[in-house]
This record gives structure tokens, C-alpha cells and sequence, in this order.
């Protein structure tokens, strides 16, 4: 195992793309539109692609207090708890994925198996020919552990910040979530 430092801020991303979201047999295809900035704001726009922006909106705003807002359409309230929790610990994945993707530029090698960004986070990355490909990790979910599996494919870069093309997510083994990343900045 290869161990990164932790990071000291988070690094700005912006990205806008479509989704699926896979809730047991049903397929949620999605439009998204998300920004983290440098204090740890995270701002989550989504909106069911075939419905439009204007009918469907959902805007999930996190906090770096640790609180979070929900609004849907036109009504704003607080976050639920458990969904703070499950998105702050996904957004997190993002920044892990950044000294994870330094790490894997910086050493080069081919077929790393694993590095791991901070001692404290069950997140372990793979890398080939200097970018990454994979991670897994283990999120609490209703109330219990359960593993992620990440594959990353093609990459876009803004400075020294990168993110996947492709990100696809499953859980336990089957489908949860597969992101296609159409624009990409560092802000």
C-alpha cells in the first residue's frame, strides 16, 4: 500500500453531465450540474433528464457546518440527516480522488494496487500507466456497511484537478450509480 497525505482543502470542481441512478429495477436517467468550492460547499443540481430543468429541479446544498438544504421545485428545507451523511461521504470520494490521481501521476507505475489517501478512510485506489482506474471503498448505508466499487474511464484535467469521464458506482455488486461527464473545470 502506498499512503498519500490527507488533503489539507478541498480542491474547486465543477462538472455537468447526464447519470442513471439505479433504484432496484428501476433506471432514474438524470441530468447533473455540480460544484464543490475551496471552503467544502458542495452545490448539487439534478433534474430527471425526459422532465427539464424547469419542471424537475432538485438542488442539494452541503455545508462545510456539516448542514444541508433540499430544495425541490420551489420548496427549500433542511436535509435529511442520512442523506447529508450519504452525499457528503460521495463528494468526499471526489477529493479523495484528487491526491489519490497526484499520487498515481507522480510514482508512475504500472498496475499499483493499492493507494490509500488517508489512514482514516476505508477508500483504496488502483491505478495503471499513471492514472487511475478503480477504487473501492465502504459506506454506511441504511444503517450498515456496504461496498462500493468505482471504475473510472477516460479522464478531463483543469490544472492540476482531474475527474473521469466515466464514473461507474455499484454496490454490493449491482448498479447504483453511472455518470457521463460532458464538462469539467477547476474553479
Amino acid at each position: 500500500m502506498i499512503a498519500a497525505l490527507a488533503l489539507a482543502a478541498a480542491v474547486p470542481l465543477a462538472w455537468e453531465g447526464t447519470a442513471k441512478v439505479y433504484d432496484g429495477a428501476t433506471v432514474i436517467p438524470l441530468t447533473v450540474r455540480s460544484r464543490m468550492e475551496a471552503d467544502g460547499t458542495v452545490v448539487s443540481d439534478s433534474w430527471p433528464t425526459a422532465v427539464g430543468r424547469a419542471k424537475g429541479l432538485h438542488r442539494l446544498v452541503l455545508r462545510p457546518d456539516g448542514s444541508g438544504s433540499l430544495t425541490i421545485g420551489t420548496k427549500s428545507q433542511a436535509a435529511p440527516a442520512a442523506l447529508i451523511r450519504e452525499e457528503r461521504a460521495q463528494f468526499g470520494f471526489y477529493q479523495e480522488m484528487q491526491a489519490a490521481a497526484r499520487n498515481c501521476a507522480r510514482i508512475g507505475l504500472v498496475g499499483v494496487d493499492d493507494i490509500q489517501v488517508d489512514y482514516r478512510s476505508s477508500t483504496h485506489f488502483r491505478c495503471d500507466k499513471a492514472r487511475l482506474t478503480s477504487a473501492t471503498n465502504l459506506v454506511a448505508a441504511a444503517g450498515k456497511p456496504v461496498r462500493q466499487d468505482f471504475r473510472m474511464t477516460g479522464w478531463w484535467s483543469d490544472g492540476d484537478a482531474v475527474f473521469p469521464k466515466r464514473l461507474i458506482i455499484k454496490r454490493d455488486g449491482k448498479p447504483f450509480f453511472d455518470l457521463t461527464v460532458t464538462h469539467f473545470r477547476s474553479r
